[in-house]
């Protein structure tokens, strides 16, 4: 019944003239929102890099400004790959081609079942990282206090090198290779507490 019915669908007059119709007038529609979003991003991230950037500069005490930074280096490093864009961008071809697929029979039923693998894919994706948050929060504590510690090793360090710290056991001349080796072993030390999560 399902093939007479597809076979009767293909045959009406006009039936996949309608159907090309409406597929170009979607791909018309998606070039579009794709032009109005890249203006749209093109404006909007120069100026959510001053926001962020501005904030940040707000923190004047060490820790937080150390913080601060790193929290506007990681979200000027996203903007900087466009992920939100590309990713809505992504959406809306799915979403197009869905619509697309859906329009001819043939491809009836690969554009009907493409939108429930795209959520499903989503729904997977965003259980997984909601899963794995808590112990990644743990990692991104770990990896912080790493890097407070690499600062202060460094701080330390320098001050033996330019003589305003004196120690018996280290010498100004060899504090440039032992800072780098600490530095290291602070490092593979915080990796190693981070691997398990």
């Amino acid at each position: 019944k399902e093939v007479v019915a597809l076979g009767r669908e293909m045959l009406a007059p006009g039936a996949l003239l309608r159907a090309a119709t409406r597929a170009g007038i979607a791909t018309a529609l998606l070039l579009a929102l794709w032009w109005i979003l890249a203006r749209i991003w093109s404006w909007l991230t120069p100026r959510l890099a001053a926001l962020i950037h501005a904030q940040a500069a707000r923190h004047k005490k060490g820790g937080a400004k150390l913080f601060a930074g790193m929290v506007r280096e990681s979200l000027a490093k996203l903007l900087q790959y466009r992920l939100g864009y590309r990713l809505l961008l992504l959406a809306l071809f799915f979403e197009w081609l869905s619509f697309v697929l859906r329009q001819f029979p043939y491809t009836r039923y690969w554009g009907e079942r493409l939108t429930g693998f795209f959520v499903g894919m989503l729904a997977g994706l965003g259980g997984a990282i909601l899963d794995a948050l808590p112990d990644l929060m743990v990692s991104i504590v770990i990896f912080v206090l790493a890097y407070f510690v690499h600062r202060v090793v460094k701080l330390f360090f320098r001050g033996v090198e330019t003589r305003q710290i004196t120690l018996s056991w280290l010498e100004p001349e060899t504090a440039l290779a032992t800072r780098r080796l600490v530095i290291v072993g602070v490092w593979i030390f915080a990796i190693v507490m981070a691997y398990p999560y």
